[in-house]
């Protein structure tokens, strides 16, 4: 375990986020680390998630499972939960090009899943990288960082935007549709979830592209905010770039923008750029006054972390509003001198005129608490937080497998309590990584896990959590 601690500290030190697809392979180097730790643990479970509702196969002989699913699930308007994987089984022990999966719940009667698309890459696109989001017609929508045009993007294409519309009656296959295939210019490897208006037009992000070399050089940029708007023929819908950004005002967005309720700008968050280059921001992206065509971008926080002032660093996460407009958020790094870089924080804006002040909601320090926190915040109707931790909550799997967290208001601060502690192996799940919990209105939340659920090759859960 001291080798993947030092692979962590060395990823945050050396500022791999900002390195491109060099950073991203050393967080794939990480994370693969703790997997490999979370499958040799021997530790047995002292307790089990509430319900483990469905334990992936993975690379089983002969299973067709999705692999390691990241990002979570949505509700369907069928009320069936949908999620993504970036791998999925294709029968033959094979990783595949990742998949789009269905789960149905049965009361006290066993989930089940069932894949609805397979990824087969190419022009297709591959290895999905968000949630799906739904309209009102019950098309879903999502995004892969992969394929596209495969002339661009060192070949491997810059990925694309899918919509995937349910079988007529009910039965049958879903169909897929790409309808956007992006170029370095206009922005590479969209990220995070799409966000729709009450228009119709799909809204989201860029990890890469737009232009700005700082940050990626061969790629082209520190990414892009852009539009998509449903055409008034053919499949392809019309696209637009809002915002290409530059590394001094915030670099390597990373989706999941929500509007404010007036639909006036987007926000979201970039875990680079700003006043510390290497420390991301919270920003606005202010829609055009009738007959104005410029989208209006700021940021409105900016991160600078060092050890002795408990501020955040890198969020990766999206932002939610409560009732009162604060905004929420998480950042994956700082907010403490341990884990080599800070476990990260819990943050709230709180609109001050027009400015924000921003202060600590919680910070983690490890140990039995959480680290380092990936994921969206879950708001409920009472105003508690909810999130996940992708490590930390215990000595199980050498680092912690996670935990889920709850922050509930109490006058102008918030109460902290564990909710579960993930023990991963055969009846827990353990890494919920980046997957935002969904709250079903009432007293569960839903979630996924990269991995646990098997005695044999751990491929991840989908799970719940009854409320207290």
């Amino acid at each position: 375990m001291a080798d993947i601690i030092w692979l962590y500290d060395r990823w945050h030190s050396e500022g791999g986020l900002m390195t491109g697809r060099c950073g991203s392979f050393a967080r794939g180097l990480y994370r693969a680390a703790l997997l490999s730790a979370v499958g040799l643990s021997l530790a047995s479970p002292a307790w089990a998630t509430d319900q483990i509702v469905y334990a992936f196969k993975g690379l089983a002989a002969g299973s067709f499972d999705p692999y390691q699913p990241e990002y979570g699930v949505v509700k369907g308007p069928d009320g069936k939960l949908y999620g993504t994987s970036r791998e999925n089984g294709d029968g033959n022990q094979s990783f595949g090009k990742g998949a789009v999966f269905q789960i149905t719940l049965r009361n006290n009667h066993p989930a089940i899943q069932k894949v609805i698309y397979k990824f087969k890459g190419g022009t297709r696109g591959s290895l999905p990288e968000g949630p799906l989001v739904f309209d009102s017609a019950g098309n879903a929508y999502g995004t892969t960082p992969h394929g596209g045009h495969m002339n661009d993007c060192q070949t491997q294409g810059c990925g694309t935007v899918f919509k995937l519309s349910p079988p007529v009656g009910g039965t049958g296959k879903w169909t897929y549709t790409v309808i956007h295939r992006f170029t370095s210019a206009g922005g590479s490897s969209p990220k995070g979830a799409l966000t729709f208006d009450s228009a119709g037009n799909l809204y989201g992000a860029t990890w890469y592209g737009g232009g700005d070399n700082y940050c990626t050089g061969d790629i082209g940029g520190c990414g892009v905010i852009y539009q998509l708007s449903p055409p008034s023929s053919g499949v392809l819908w019309d696209f637009k770039v809002l915002h290409k950004f530059q590394h001094l005002v915030g670099a390597v967005p990373n989706g999941g923008m929500i509007f404010d309720q007036a639909e006036s700008a987007l926000y979201g968050t970039a875990e680079g750029g700003g006043t510390s280059p290497l420390d991301g921001v919270v920003f606005k992206l202010k829609r055009p006054a009738p007959g104005n065509n410029h989208w209006a971008y700021s940021d409105i926080y900016n991160f600078v972390y060092h050890n002795d002032n408990a501020d955040g660093s890198q969020p990766q996460s999206g932002l939610v509003f409560d009732a009162s407009g604060n905004l929420y958020g998480t950042t994956q790094f700082g907010g403490s001198a341990n884990c080599g870089g800070g476990c990260g924080i819990v943050f709230k804006l709180t609109p001050s005129g027009n400015n924000w002040v921003k202060s600590n909601v919680h910070v983690f320090t490890w140990g039995n608490d959480g680290r380092n926190p990936f994921s969206s915040l879950t708001i409920d109707g009472a105003g508690n937080l909810y999130g996940t931790t992708s490590s930390g909550g215990g000595a199980f799997c050498g680092v912690g497998c996670g935990t889920v967290y709850k922050l509930e208001p109490n006058g102008g601060s918030f109460n902290y309590s564990i909710l579960h502690s993930f023990q991963g192996g055969a009846n827990d799940g353990s890494v919920p990584h980046q997957a935002t919990l969904l709250w079903d209105g009432s007293t569960k939340l839903y979630g996924t896990t990269t991995a646990g659920g098997a005695a044999s090759d751990q491929a991840g859960t989908v799970y719940s959590v009854t409320l207290p």
